[in-house]
């Protein structure tokens, strides 16, 4: 009779090397996760910035459009549980059309915009308006 003493299992070397494999692509995943999650941050803040300047030049053309006056200064608002801070600045009119930029900070952040938005508006209406 023989004895065998063999029984078909792995070796301690290469159980290691499985765990250092397995290791590896568990890092690889968690710096993957991580940078998706700091981009869904980024986009999410991006939107609602988005949001504020069009609401921001919505509320001017309808201004205008009721002959009302409306407000050039710096305005503070909330949108989506966040300040923010938007500029208005009038630029060059050409014949019919006047540029209007609007500039988005975040609150505390006022020396670079996180959105900018430009748009025309009939000089007619603005004339009267500043």
């Amino acid at each position: 009779m023989k004895s065998s003493s063999n029984n078909g299992g792995f070796s301690l070397i290469e159980v290691m090397i499985a765990v250092v494999i397995l290791s590896s692509v568990s890092i690889l995943a968690m710096k993957t996760l991580s940078t998706a999650i700091d981009q869904t941050a980024y986009l999410q803040q991006k939107m609602l910035a988005v949001w504020v300047a069009e609401n921001r030049l919505t509320e001017l053309r309808i201004a205008l459009r009721l002959e009302q006056s409306p407000s050039f200064s710096d305005e503070e608002v909330e949108q989506g549980g966040v300040e923010w801070k938007t500029k208005l600045s009038i630029g060059k009119a050409t014949g019919t059309l006047t540029r209007v930029e609007v500039d988005v900070y975040p609150e505390g952040n006022v020396d670079n915009p996180i959105y900018s938005l430009n748009s025309f508006v009939p000089t007619v209406l603005l004339a009267g308006a500043q």
